[in-house]
């Protein structure tokens, strides 16, 4: 099976019950010129717990504003517990965001 099946499986992500994974903004801190932290509830696997996505903006190719955001969670904290002694349970999440206007 490929790495991707293996996450998505019920013994990990489990994406057939846990289709989704959300993220809701509370708050966001300018922490300097070019970076800011975003703190919010991550849902992941059905569980709710708090982050904060630590960012440094960046840019697209059409100089749309954006973001590179990181986090590390505790995947035993939202239930997937799958794997383990193969793969640890603090696991660091990169985004790229690109910022775009709302009507």
């Amino acid at each position: 099976a490929s790495a991707t099946a293996a996450l998505k499986s019920a013994a990990m992500l489990d994406s057939v019950t846990y289709p989704t994974i959300g993220f809701q903004s509370t708050r966001v801190v300018v922490t300097g010129a070019a970076t800011i932290d975003i703190l919010g509830d991550l849902t992941l696997h059905g569980v709710s717990r708090p982050v904060v996505l630590r960012g440094r903006r960046t840019a697209t190719a059409d100089g749309a504003p954006a973001y590179d955001l990181t986090t590390t969670i505790r995947r035993g904290e939202f239930g997937v517990r799958g794997y383990r002694g193969l793969v640890g349970d603090k696991v660091k999440l990169d985004i790229h965001a690109v910022l775009t206007p709302t009507d």
